[in-house]
């Protein structure tokens, strides 16, 4: 099992549940959105959460709140350490982890007082970072894993999902680990499965990082509308996208070394080519993706 990243406790404040997104004050005439960028690590979240908190205005908190960058990561991951370590102790509750993904069916099969629980949980570790930005946005791979807790908490999340080819996704998160490229491998269809199925009927765009580095201002239009900001920001946020984007930034290509089985290629092939069109999966050609022995 691969570690997961260690981090101190956080308190929980006893709030009560967050009002909607829409009873705050719009920032600059945009439309308010709570949105959670929802995928494996290592598939280009980063990019898409500096992306859509520098030139989208989407808010993802003050940098002295957040994971510090690294060498795996020198941008930062715009990550709120209070959100990862809540993520964490669930996974751990529910005997999973970010490399050990716990039942699909956990939220359901749980009691109404632990349904109820974790939602508290999820709305008292983020509403002290919502309040007073109605355009805020999250991100933790863990959150693919308990979408089922993440939407309940929050039933006007909007959820941006990245994919990434899935060896490329296991070599750059085994040189971040240093563990085995093969083993971290059978975790993307995992992931992938339970981010298709939980975030059924959310307002979702899925983005292909291999074609926001070739594509850059394509994928860009397609989140700026996705996330409700104007032609006039859109614009703006295309002038300065060269500065974030560069064709050549991925350090881990796909490598044919690391041999896909029959399901998980057709997985992938779905999900790239549905994201490259800028439409999600459809669920018959999902169902039969994973009928594929």
């Amino acid at each position: 099992m691969i570690a997961a990243f260690r981090l101190s406790p956080t308190s929980m404040l006893p709030l009560p549940p967050l009002p909607p997104a829409d009873s705050f004050p719009s920032a600059a005439g945009l439309p308010p959105c709570r949105l959670a960028v929802v995928s494996m690590g290592r598939s280009g979240t980063s990019l898409m959460g500096r992306l859509l908190n520098d030139l989208l205005a989407v808010d993802f908190g003050d940098a002295s709140d957040h994971l510090g960058a690294d060498a795996a990561n020198p941008d930062g991951y715009y990550e709120l350490r209070a959100l990862v370590d809540l993520d964490q102790r669930l996974l751990g509750t529910l005997g999973g982890s970010v490399a050990s993904p716990p039942q699909s069916e956990f939220f359901v099969q749980a009691t109404e007082s632990q349904r109820n629980a974790w939602r508290e949980q999820a709305q008292a570790t983020l509403a002290p970072f919502m309040v007073g930005r109605p355009r805020f946005g999250v991100k933790d791979p863990r959150m693919a894993l308990l979408m089922p807790l993440w939407r309940a908490a929050f039933p006007d999340l909007r959820c941006v999902v990245m994919c990434r080819h899935p060896s490329a996704v296991a070599k750059s998160a085994a040189a971040q680990l240093g563990v085995s490229a093969a083993d971290v491998l059978p975790l993307w269809s995992a992931y992938y499965q339970r981010i298709f199925e939980h975030t059924a009927g959310m307002p979702r765009q899925l983005v292909s990082f291999e074609q926001l580095l070739t594509e850059p201002e394509t994928v860009f239009k397609r989140v700026a509308a996705f996330v409700g900001v104007g032609e006039a920001h859109t614009l703006d946020g295309l002038a300065q996208l060269p500065a974030y984007v560069r064709a050549g930034q991925s350090k881990h290509a796909p490598d044919a070394a690391l041999r896909l089985d029959a399901r998980t290629a057709a997985l992938w092939e779905l999900f790239h080519t549905a994201a490259e069109r800028g439409e999600f999966p459809s669920e018959p050609a999902y169902r039969q993706a994973l009928s594929v022995p």
